[in-house]
């Protein structure tokens, strides 16, 4: 097993990370950021990935958002410029001279290498806008008949009217132009919110084996390395870089 040659950090991305120690003991640092490049073409090539790709760009827009709070903390009570967890590791980094790379996968190699993911991210998308809706009228429907009935006795007839009652008036309400373009805004918009968070769940193999693979080729030739990388990739990185020999220590 090789030690003191890999150390890893699981940063919460919108606190700055303090990494000072760190950088002094290493040559390399590995650092996150999925890669969304000529993603336009990807759609053009297969309509399918749209939700998938939208998911994830509106994820990055609420993570910038988050910085843009986060920025404004730091600045307003902590007098620091913050930019960013992996801005301010690539910072610190360059100041002391060390190598720095960012590792990790686009649209294109995950499509390469796992395209059903794509597919699995566009099958959510649609459930949830057919799904929500007549989940909510199901609860709503039942929500009516018990206070219909008030005897704790469930009438399948009663439920079957209601129900009828309440696809009559959804459809009503979606040939109201006005109507139907708010409730298809929120569905659109919960559906995105939930496609980003799966797309990076089910794509994280990928993503951690390409910084695996670099960070073993940088141990076995006698660089020390530093990974810098989200929470909720550390545990993996760890254990696959144990299979090949390899302590990486976690830095808190």
């Amino acid at each position: 097993m090789i030690k003191d040659k890999c150390y890893i950090y699981g940063s919460i991305h919108i606190l700055l990370p303090h990494l000072e120690n760190a950088l002094d003991k290493v040559d390399v640092v590995l650092l996150e950021g999925f890669l969304i490049r000529e993603w336009e073409k990807l759609v053009r090539k297969d309509p399918v990935t749209i939700v998938s790709i939208l998911g994830v760009l509106f994820s990055l827009l609420v993570e910038k958002i988050a910085f843009g709070i986060a920025r404004w903390y730091y600045k307003v009570f902590r007098g620091i410029e913050f930019k960013g967890d992996m801005f301010s590791v690539a910072t610190l980094a360059k100041e002391r001279g060390k190598i720095i790379e960012r590792t990790d996968s686009d649209f294109h190699e995950v499509y390469a290498l796992k395209k059903s993911v794509y597919v699995e991210v566009f099958t959510v998308f649609i459930l949830f806008l057919v799904g929500i809706p007549l989940l909510v009228l199901i609860l709503l429907t039942l929500f009516i008949e018990i206070i219909i009935t008030a005897n704790g006795i469930f009438y399948w007839e009663y439920f079957i009217q209601i129900f009828q009652v309440g696809i009559q008036s959804g459809i009503l309400v979606m040939m109201q132009p006005e109507q139907a373009f708010k409730l298809a805004t929120l569905l659109v918009t919960g559906g995105l919110l939930l496609s980003g968070p799966i797309f990076a769940y089910r794509t994280i193999d990928i993503r951690d084996s390409k910084v695996v693979e670099r960070a073993t080729e940088l141990v076995n030739s006698g660089k020390t390395v530093l990974i810098v990388r989200g929470k909720m990739h550390v545990k993996g990185i760890v254990r696959e870089l144990e299979k090949r020999g390899i302590y990486c220590k976690e830095i808190n």
